[in-house]
C-alpha cells in the first residue's frame, strides 16, 4: 500500500475511534481526544486493516496520521499474527465443513 492509501486507511479508523468528524494529516491522537483504552482499540483496528502486526509502541512513536503512515509504508513491519490465525481458522473451518457437513450445520444452527 502505498502512504496516501494508508493515510486514508488510519484517518478513517481514527474518526470512528475516536468519534471526531476530521482528523488531518498531522494531528496529534491526544490532541483529539484520544486516551489508553482507546489507543489499544485502535491499534486492533489498524491491525485487522493493514494486516500488519501494530504495537503501542508504534502508535506512541508515531502519533500523527502521516507518520505512522510513513512507517508502514516502508515495510518495516511483520505480518500480523491476528490475520494469520484468522486465516488458518476459516481454512480449518472449510475443511471441517467439508468433511463434517452435518456437524457444522449443527455449530451454525446454535451461534
Amino acid at each position: 500500500m502505498t502512504v496516501p492509501e494508508i493515510a486514508t486507511t488510519i484517518s478513517y479508523i481514527w474518526k470512528e475511534v475516536l468519534n471526531v468528524d476530521e482528523v488531518g494529516l498531522h494531528d496529534h491522537f491526544y490532541d483529539l481526544g484520544g486516551n489508553p483504552k482507546l489507543l489499544d482499540t485502535m491499534r486492533l483496528r489498524l491491525q485487522l486493516a493493514l494486516k500488519v502486526d501494530v504495537t503501542l509502541v508504534d502508535l506512541s512513536r508515531y502519533p500523527t496520521v502521516i507518520s505512522l503512515a510513513q512507517y508502514y509504508a516502508n515495510g518495516e513491519v511483520h505480518p500480523s499474527p491476528i490475520s494469520e490465525s484468522y486465516r488458518r481458522a476459516q481454512r480449518q473451518r472449510r475443511l471441517i465443513a467439508q468433511r463434517y457437513p452435518l456437524r457444522m450445520h449443527f455449530v451454525s444452527a446454535q451461534t
